[in-house]
């Protein structure tokens, strides 16, 4: 038995949702709910190589894009697929 004594504990909301990058791999992401999905993908995609301008993405439930400056939070428990969008990448 443990006891936390006169300890605070501050229990955080997170965001996770699951990313398919167009090179095949796949990334499992938290992310605070009060961020933009722009915000959030950022980092991620500078890490593999992806440009933000040259990509789109989709839930893999739908079709419909997904606009970069909605909030994280409507991706919560949501796969979503980046696409090379070959009309912006650059060679």
């Amino acid at each position: 038995m443990s006891t936390l004594g006169s300890k605070e504990i501050v229990m955080e909301k997170r965001i996770i949702f699951q990313l398919n990058l167009p090179d095949g791999k796949s990334v499992e992401t938290k992310a605070k709910p009060n961020r933009t999905i722009g915000h959030v993908l950022k980092p991620i995609l500078d890490k593999y190589a992806f440009s933000m301008d040259s990509i789109v993405l989709h839930l893999a439930t739908s079709c419909e894009l997904i606009n970069l400056e909605m909030p994280v939070s409507m991706l919560d428990k949501q796969r979503v697929v980046i696409i090379s969008d070959p009309d912006t990448a650059t060679v």
